[in-house]
């Protein structure tokens, strides 16, 4: 599992290094005493062994892929390809920094929609495991008949309570098997449908598209090599637009003019991207959409999450409500 904080840790300090003339070798050693992770002091002490054996810097962080993601072993290999590789690290660790924020960010603001939903299904599961056996043996007692919706109920909750260790099973495996579910391509395809009518997720898809372009810019490679290296790493767009927006390049359009063919982007990202090239500022336009595009992300995220936690407490009232009504009437029909 990827350590962002190491991720970051590694990056920036790495990048320094190599910055004031320290050799690769040298700085790994510094990191390794320094980090605090211990598979990622093990990762680095064979790096630097697999570099001095011979291997390239890429080849050698390459072999530990399960630790570092695939944006971070592109931009090193394109690193040590330019001789940048000291200027790309310390731009990766601000990235990384920015996309580790983000998520803590989305994490902070699930937590009230995630703790209202486990809510609701702890107040269904106890109403069904403990208060509908008692309203049956009310009715036995009463000599009064159970039907309708109350039978249904009272039968699931016996079955419930008779194969109480497969339901919590059950119970326990259901992520997993929704997770599995969603993993069948005709879901996936819909699913990827629903998502790209998201505004979210395409402003999510159009950062991230904004700051590969960026890294690609201040590594000092060409667009199209940049291009070819990103078709290789699965990222927040679809691998068909990245196509399309490499066969527009190739064929000798403009970067405004294929990202207008190829994504859905707004209009101010194209358009300043235009100034940048005709002015020879890409770089400087392409940090202002980075801002422009965070700003937007972080105000679009908060107007989800406060959509969200209404629909979540009306939902849970619902729930409370139609459950309370269907005991009252129960109890009111039996007394009757």
């Amino acid at each position: 599992m990827i350590d962002y904080n190491s991720i970051i840790f590694i990056a920036s300090n790495l990048g320094l290094f190599l910055k004031s003339g320290i050799g690769i070798a040298q700085a790994l050693d510094e990191l390794k005493q320094e980090i605090i992770s211990k598979k990622y002091q093990k990762s680095l002490q064979n790096i630097k062994e697999s570099i001095s054996n011979g291997n390239t810097i890429y080849e050698s962080f390459y072999a530990y892929k399960s630790l570092y993601p695939p944006v971070f072993l592109m931009f090193i290999n394109i690193g040590e390809y330019t001789g940048k590789l000291d200027k790309i690290l310390i731009i990766l660790a601000e990235y990384y920094k920015k996309t580790q924020n983000e998520r803590k960010r989305l994490i902070s603001s699930l937590i009230y929609p995630i703790s209202v939903s486990i809510s609701i299904i702890i107040f269904i599961l106890m109403y069904i495991i403990f208060l509908l056996p008692n309203m049956e043996q009310m009715y036995i007692g009463m000599g009064k008949p159970i039907t309708g919706v109350l039978e249904i109920l009272i039968g699931f909750s016996k079955y419930i309570n008779n194969n109480f260790e497969f339901a919590l099973i059950l119970l326990i495996t259901a992520p997993l098997i929704i997770c599995l579910f969603f993993k069948f391509p005709t879901v996936k395809d819909f699913k990827a449908k629903i998502k790209s009518k998201l505004k979210i997720v395409n402003l999510k898809s159009e950062l991230f598209f904004i700051r590969m372009l960026y890294l690609i810019s201040a590594s000092g490679i060409s667009l199209n090599s940049g291009i070819q290296k990103m078709l290789e790493i699965e990222g927040e767009i679809q691998r068909e637009d990245i196509e399309n927006f490499y066969f527009y390049i190739t064929e000798g359009n403009s970067i405004s003019d294929s990202i207008k063919k190829s994504f859905k982007f707004s209009r101010i990202t194209s358009s300043l991207i235009a100034i940048g090239e005709s002015t020879g500022s890409m770089e400087e336009k392409l940090l202002n959409i980075i801002d422009n595009l965070e700003e937007r992300y972080y105000s679009t995220l908060s107007r989800y999450v406060n959509l969200v936690q209404p629909i979540l407490l009306l939902l849970l009232g619902i729930v409370v409500a139609g459950l309370a009504a269907l005991v009252y009437g129960s109890l009111y029909g039996g007394l009757a």
